[in-house]
């Protein structure tokens, strides 16, 4: 019974022991661990001491992260297909064509074509339909001829051969004797008119190049005009071997050279002159010039054939020839 009581006073101080262990400082220093009073070799285990909480745990270190997945290569684009050939594109929505220009006839802009933002036409510019004229600049189709200033103060607008001389100075066909006189009076040369009557004929080259003739001098201005004349048996000459170029000319011997000119070198039995023997060699002519409106006559009954030819009569005579009779009056 002693043994029972004396175990008991044991087991009493062993339990106040370790209520007093209870009340210690549980924030101790870290690693102390409390010490547990011996136990009697017979007692019961005291209750274990609390262990202080269990520091938590370190974070994990995290895990690197994994390395991106290498993006696949893009695939190859397909070719693009051949374009359709355009067609004509409306205009886009909202656009507007500048103010005064033109889209040229016939051009189109191609399909996906399209104006760069902010691009703009300048100011004032127009888009030419075909080519404008420039500023200044006349179109030659409305050219107006200049205007003609009849020169020869020697012959008056009331003359009768003025229509004819205005003619022959406006085209060139016959100069005056000064800047300022025709001198309508005056004669031609037989060279003169066969010249004359060969440029109206437009200077034809004749396929020969000797005539009979061995008064010519083969460096004047007239050489070419009288070989042609010679060989398209316009002129046979004053004799079979001459020409006589520097002599003046008649009326007889003008009209004949026309005449020949039309193949018109005919005989005749009458004409409507007095004085114009039916057997010579210019009746045929001077009656085919009146006919065709070349000649009036000097009066309304005579000719004179073997007169001086004036350079008035020479352009009339031509006039009338080449582009219309004058007014009937004598010349």
């Amino acid at each position: 019974m002693k043994k029972l009581i004396v175990f008991l006073l044991v087991v009493c101080m062993v339990a106040s022991l370790g209520m007093a262990a209870f009340a210690v400082n549980p924030t101790a220093a870290t690693g102390a661990t409390a010490v547990t009073a011996p136990s009697e070799p017979s007692a019961p285990s005291a209750p274990s001491t609390p262990t202080e909480p269990s520091a938590p745990s370190a974070p994990s270190t995290p895990s690197a992260p994994s390395a991106p997945s290498t993006p696949s290569a893009p695939s190859t684009p397909s070719a693009p297909s051949t374009p359709s050939t355009p067609s004509t594109p409306t205009a886009p929505t909202g656009a507007t064509t500048p103010t005064g220009a033109t889209t040229p006839t016939g051009a189109t802009t191609p399909t996906g074509a399209t104006t760069p933002t902010g691009a703009t036409t300048p100011t004032g510019a127009t888009t030419p339909t075909g080519a404008t004229t420039p500023t200044g600049a006349t179109d030659p189709s409305q050219a107006t001829e200049p205007t003609f200033v009849f020169p020869f103060e020697d012959v008056k607008e009331d003359s009768w051969a003025y229509p004819a001389i205005y003619w022959a100075a406006k085209n060139g066909v016959t100069n005056g004797i000064s800047a300022t006189e025709f001198g309508p009076e005056l004669g031609c040369t037989r060279a003169q008119v066969v010249t004359l009557i060969w440029r109206q004929e437009g200077c034809p080259k004749a396929t020969i190049t000797e005539t009979p003739f061995t008064d010519l001098d083969k460096e004047a201005y007239y050489y070419d005009a009288v070989v042609w004349a010679y060989e398209a048996k316009v002129t046979k000459g004053t004799s079979d071997t001459t020409f006589s170029p520097d002599v003046i000319v008649t009326r007889g011997q003008f009209v004949t050279l026309l005449a020949r000119n039309e193949n018109k070198d005919e005989v005749v039995t009458s004409t409507p002159f007095t004085d114009v023997d039916v057997n010579m060699y210019y009746a045929g002519p001077i009656k085919w010039a009146a006919e065709n409106g070349i000649t009036n006559g000097r009066t309304a009954t005579t000719f004179e054939p073997d007169a001086n030819c004036k350079r008035a009569e020479v352009v009339a005579f031509l006039y009338r020839y080449y582009v219309a009779p004058l007014p009937s009056a004598a010349e």
